[in-house]
């Protein structure tokens, strides 16, 4: 969804959602209305919404005549009605009436199962950069940039490619890296060889950091042994992923570097 130019609506100036969401969409270059309990005439700001952010705690508040054709809705309101069809008494809707909203947005979150499980992955991600910040790497970006990256083969293709040796990856030798990328070592295992994976790895990060001049060893990345795959890689974290080189084994892949 495109949101540079858009109008944005918010409905609830919370601190938990509303302005947090709000100022997340102004840094997408939206122009933003922040609609709440004292608005007046708020129908007619929804109605000239390219996007619908509604986070003001009630059933079913915004109605499917409100919204503007094409619209896309982001219903973040979860709140419990009355249902003697349904074992506990209730059931769970959101903050727009649903069914009124399909024929009308283009896209929009269900209730339950749609900003949940999202807040659920940003959650994931927030313990990532964390992680990261632990051992002195970058953080995750927020988003993807605007430059796609054309004609780059997603990080499993490239790693299905095959390659004799951890220096042959590169026409003279090792692929080259930048100062500020980081990097991560990705080994394939069969899952009984997990932890022994792990501790062959140490050997592997500490030569990657030498011969790359890190201030920190990469991070390790371990996963089923896929056919095609190699079962050392080692790949760039950036935006545009990508497999600077692969090897056969960890002993093979420390030896390539030990000679770079």
């Amino acid at each position: 969804v495109e949101v540079s130019g858009k109008n944005a609506v918010v409905i609830g100036r919370s601190n938990i959602v509303g302005m947090p969401v709000a100022s997340l969409l102004q840094s997408m270059d939206a122009t933003v209305t922040i609609c709440h309990s004292r608005t007046k005439d708020m129908v007619s700001h929804i109605r000239n919404a390219d996007i619908v952010v509604a986070a003001i705690g009630k059933a079913e508040f915004v109605r499917g005549e409100w919204l503007k054709p094409g619209c896309v809705v982001i219903d973040v309101g979860i709140n419990a009605v009355e249902d003697s069809t349904k074992k506990l008494g209730h059931r769970l809707v959101g903050d727009v009436n649903f069914k009124e909203a399909q024929g009308v947005a283009s896209f929009i979150t269900p209730v339950p199962g749609g900003v949940g499980p999202m807040t659920i992955a940003m959650l994931l991600k927030n313990t990532l950069n964390l992680a990261r910040h632990s051992i002195s790497l970058s953080r995750v970006p927020l988003r993807k940039s605007s430059k796609e990256s054309a004609g780059v083969p997603p990080p499993s293709a490239q790693a299905a490619q095959p390659a004799a040796v951890l220096a042959a990856a590169g026409a003279d030798g090792l692929s080259p890296v930048a100062a500020a990328e980081d990097l991560a070592v990705v080994m394939s295992s069969k899952s009984g060889d997990i932890w022994e994976a792990a501790v062959q790895a140490c050997a592997l990060r500490e030569k990657v950091q030498e011969v790359y001049s890190k201030r920190a060893p990469p991070s390790v990345v371990l996963h089923a042994a896929a056919n095609g795959s190699a079962p050392v890689s080692l790949i760039t974290l950036g935006e545009d992923r990508r497999v600077v080189c692969s090897a056969g084994s960890v002993s093979e892949a420390t030896a390539a570097l030990s000679k770079a």
